[in-house]
């Protein structure tokens, strides 16, 4: 019986339920967007990504509640203040007619229409997780607003 005891208070010692050191909300925060693009139309500037499928600390991205697409008027010698313009919402249901362990490529867009002739914005696409924690960001995109002949830097 004592020896069960020993063995028992062992076992139990060494299954604590630790399974390591905590990590940072960083560390679960998605990964920058794919293939992020933007166009100029004539009525408005075309923002074009894909969904990152890994955290920043590269494992597989389960809680992405979706994207903050964010814009700054740019004027030369200030800081820009970005305002979100709208939140893209991740639906991560697949086709039903999808085959199982075959990855689709979700294309999100989005169209700002509020921009003006002549006038520069820089935006910013941010993946956000379920837990409210913003992702990498992997760039800007400035964009001088000049209908389909817009001058685009990705940055």
């Amino acid at each position: 019986m004592k020896r069960f005891c020993i063995v028992l208070l062992l076992a139990g010692a060494l299954a604590c339920g630790r399974m390591g050191p905590p990590r940072p909300p960083e560390d679960f925060a998605p990964a920058a967007l794919k293939a992020f693009e933007v166009r100029g139309t004539v009525g408005g500037v075309v923002l074009r990504w894909n969904a990152p499928e890994s955290t920043a600390a590269g494992d597989p991205l389960e809680d992405l509640l979706g994207f903050s697409v964010k814009r700054s008027s740019f004027e030369v010698g200030e800081s820009p203040d970005y305002d979100e313009l709208v939140f893209v919402e991740f639906n991560s249901e697949e086709p039903a007619a999808e085959p199982e362990n075959v990855k689709t490529a979700k294309l999100f867009e989005y169209n700002d229409k509020a921009v003006e002739p002549g006038k520069v914005y820089d935006y910013l696409v941010v993946p956000v997780n379920e837990r409210g924690v913003e992702g990498e960001i992997p760039g800007k995109a400035r964009v001088t607003f000049i209908g389909q002949s817009s001058i685009i830097e990705l940055q």
